[in-house]
């Protein structure tokens, strides 16, 4: 039998009811969960806004200590340019006093330096009065008068206070004569013709030695040294032998020692080498304390040989007025030591 119409429209309105109360609690169920979501996210704001206010109190504690620490910096560093301006007043102050007290001492020197001239001048004069001249250079082509020349002008210039070139050998010149001054009266010409000036004082030296020192000065010395025998007396051979020694100068001190011992009579030589003597500067000293006992040449006329040192055996005293150069009394026993 066929459904009624009434019956279709409450079966119709019951599914319609029934639909909306689902759809009503769908949305309950929204809302609450919703309403879950805005609490948790209120929860968090919250939380974010407690931290975002730690976070300010923090940066403005910061900003305190900053503010706080630049007062401390102000305070210090004006406290130390304060300081800092209080000693450099103190410094320029002990400089102004220490300014005024040079000058004082400026002063006082000058007037000082003033009387002690006004004393000095008439006692230098009177120094310089006594001050022996040196001695002239006549032009002997000697070399040993060259280097005595030159070494007595410049003790000169040394006692005079002369100490400009041109002056020593303008005052130099004054002190050349016979050969020596032609030579410089020609070489004056030459300097105004050929402008060839002598300007310092060493120049003047090298020309002088070149003009007036024998080029093989030195070897002719040697060669003399070499030669050189005990033929007079002791001192004379002592003397001619340093002479000699002091015109070579490159002669060393062993071939000295030997040159001089060689040169010496045999008994001397002896003598020497019992006392011991092993350098040229004692043999020199012994040599001339042997001198004392020398007499000179023995009562015979007879010429003697001469033994291998170059000197006469007789020329020391022997005993008794024996010949016999084997008794010679050495100076030693002689003196009774």
């Amino acid at each position: 039998m066929a459904p009624k119409k009434g019956e279709n429209a409450a079966v119709q309105k019951g599914a319609e009811t029934q639909a909306a109360d689902g759809k009503r609690a769908s949305s309950r169920d929204i809302l609450t969960s919703l309403e879950g979501k805005v609490t948790r996210l209120e929860e968090s704001v919250k939380d974010s806004g407690e931290r975002l206010d730690l976070v300010d109190s923090r940066f403005e504690d910061q900003d305190n200590k900053r503010d706080h620490l630049k007062g401390e910096m102000r305070e210090l560093l004006s406290d130390i340019f304060e300081k800092l301006g209080n000693r450099g007043d103190v410094l320029e102050a002990e400089l102004k006093a220490v300014k005024l007290e040079l000058e004082e001492m400026k002063v006082g020197m000058a007037m000082f330096k003033a009387a002690l001239k006004n004393v000095t001048e008439p006692t230098a004069s009177l120094l310089r009065k006594d001050i022996p001249k040196p001695k002239e250079f006549k032009g002997n082509r000697s070399a040993q008068d060259v280097e005595n020349f030159v070494w007595g002008m410049e003790q000169y210039f040394r006692v005079m206070g002369i100490t400009d070139d041109g002056e020593k050998v303008t005052v130099a010149s004054m002190y050349l004569t016979d050969v020596a001054l032609l030579w410089w009266r020609r070489r004056c010409s030459e300097e105004e013709s050929k402008n060839i000036p002598i300007e310092t004082w060493k120049e003047f030296q090298v020309e002088l030695k070149d003009q007036f020192s024998p080029t093989n000065a030195q070897h002719e010395a040697r060669k003399k040294l070499r030669e050189l025998k005990h033929e007079g007396s002791i001192l004379e051979y002592v003397k001619e032998f340093i002479e000699l020694k002091l015109q070579i100068s490159n002669f060393s001190e062993a071939d000295g020692f030997f040159t001089f011992t060689h040169g010496l009579p045999r008994l001397a030589q002896m003598e020497l080498v019992r006392r011991g003597v092993k350098d040229l500067s004692n043999a020199l000293t012994a040599a001339e304390a042997i001198a004392e006992f020398e007499v000179g040449k023995s009562k015979s006329d007879k010429p003697r040989g001469k033994d291998n040192g170059g000197g006469d055996e007789d020329d020391y005293c022997c005993s008794d007025g024996d010949e016999n150069p084997n008794n010679f009394i050495k100076p030693l026993e002689r003196r009774g030591i």
